[in-house]
């Protein structure tokens, strides 16, 4: 470290690495077990060498000696825990197959990197239930099935005013599309969406839709939809979810790695649909066991080219925007200070909220600082219960909440991008309920 004012630095040995905590201490007995002197005056005390030369000064405030230091940054993660992070927590063997499958470009950490016990994986992920695995004979055509699941009601609303999502699963690549919904009969309407963009993307047509039998999901109205438009209609069994496997398993992974960004980030479960929008983005870069070739990603499966992930960064983490405004002065700051969130449909554009103006911006240009903006209290915890409702039990999840943004929601916010153009953040679906609760011994 450098001392303030100094330039020439000290080096501290031995030093224990503690996360959480807030501030560096420095052991008087370790000092003066290493042949160092400390003397203490009224308003500061002296760490001296053998030749009398004073090293280090440390002023007293408050009854505690502090030292001003600038500290080197230091990395102290290995690359494959970054890439761990920026996958969304993804498992070390699926990150290595990228890797060493060449399936991604962009990807790079030492072969003989290992992932340590992370914490945020122990208390994000939950242990599968376990179904029948399906047999791999998947439809050969790009539209030929898809599968659809509506996750929700969640009990926070997001910051885009949705309860619920739906996702849409192709047969053939399990590649993954996410819509936000306020309500159930929203279901609708965001099929609509997605056929009329799908089908003029891939220049095909949807031929089956594989649901269960929720509300959502039956109705005259979408039943004669489907009929007219010539798309087959395929309903599981009720009550029998192995059936559906393929979106209801997609639908717990998703759930599961946004559970892990949100531990990972600090940021309030307001921010769930954000993490859910930044998990199937993510999903859709890593290996897959539903595929025949499972050296391809879904992304390459349906577009026919390998991917990069060199443009992925870390949910939560700082982000400085480049300010474009026409309006901004000589002398104004030239970028603006957000939360990374996610990723744009756009190529290579950044999803960012300015927490001072409370909107969500879309912007190329960023710089990424490793710095989290919210930072959580281990010691006392929102616990979120998180109930599918396609499942009768499930435990509950310890989430990091900053109580100041709950109390500071506004409704009347407008979510507007960096051009000015009104975006709808994505919101998360499922049962939430909060508990408040002291920091258990045990995981879950």
């Amino acid at each position: 470290m450098f001392l303030e004012n100094q330039t020439k630095g000290i080096t501290l040995q031995n030093v224990l690495y503690i996360p959480d905590l807030k501030n560096n201490l420095i052991s008087i007995s370790k000092v003066t077990a290493n042949n160092f002197t400390v003397t203490f005056q009224r308003n500061h005390d002296s760490v001296l060498n053998s030749k009398n030369e004073s090293v280090l000064i440390a002023k007293r405030e408050k009854g505690l000696y502090y030292v001003t230091a600038i500290v080197e940054s230091v990395s102290i993660v290995n690359e494959i825990e970054q890439w761990h992070q920026k996958f969304g927590h993804l498992n070390e063997k699926d990150l290595k197959k990228l890797q060493a499958q060449n399936m991604v470009y962009g990807i790079n950490f030492k072969p003989n990197d290992t992932l340590t016990d992370c914490k945020v994986c122990i208390q994000g992920k939950q242990t599968a239930i376990p179904f029948t695995k399906e047999p791999k004979n998947r439809s050969s055509q790009l539209l030929s099935v898809i599968h659809s699941d509506l996750c929700g009601p969640m009990r926070v609303e997001s910051i885009g005013r949705t309860f619920y999502f739906a996702t849409f699963i192709y047969d053939c690549s399990r590649f993954v599309h996410v819509y936000f919904l306020r309500s159930k009969d929203e279901v609708k309407s965001a099929f609509l969406e997605f056929k009329a963009y799908i089908e003029n993307k891939l220049n095909c047509k949807i031929k089956t839709l594989r649901t269960d039998q929720g509300l959502e999901y039956v109705g005259p109205n979408f039943d004669q939809y489907l009929v007219k438009t010539g798309i087959k209609r395929e309903h599981t069994c009720a009550y029998t979810p192995q059936m559906s496997g393929s979106a209801e398993r997609e639908n717990r992974t998703l759930v599961s790695m946004a559970r892990c960004l949100l531990f990972q980030s600090g940021l309030p479960m307001k921010f769930w649909a954000e993490a859910i929008n930044c998990a199937v983005y993510i999903r859709n870069f890593c290996p897959t066991r539903g595929l025949e070739d499972e050296n391809q990603t879904p992304f390459q499966k349906l577009f026919g080219k390998k991917p990069t992930v060199k443009h992925f960064q870390m949910f939560g983490q700082k982000a400085f925007a480049l300010n474009k405004q026409p309006q901004k002065g000589k002398f104004d700051v030239s970028s603006t200070e957000c939360i990374f969130i996610g990723y744009s449909d756009e190529n290579r554009v950044y999803r960012l909220f300015d927490s001072q103006a409370q909107k969500v911006i879309t912007s190329r240009d960023v710089k990424f600082i490793n710095e989290f903006e919210y930072t959580s209290n281990y010691e006392e915890l929102f616990f979120q219960e998180i109930i599918s409702k396609k499942e009768e039990q499930h435990q509950p999840q310890r989430v990091k909440i900053n109580i100041s943004d709950i109390m500071n929601s506004d409704s009347k916010r407008t979510i507007q991008s960096e051009t000015q153009k009104e975006t709808h953040p994505p919101s998360l679906p499922l049962h939430w309920s909060w508990k408040l609760a002291k920091r258990l011994n045990q995981g879950f």
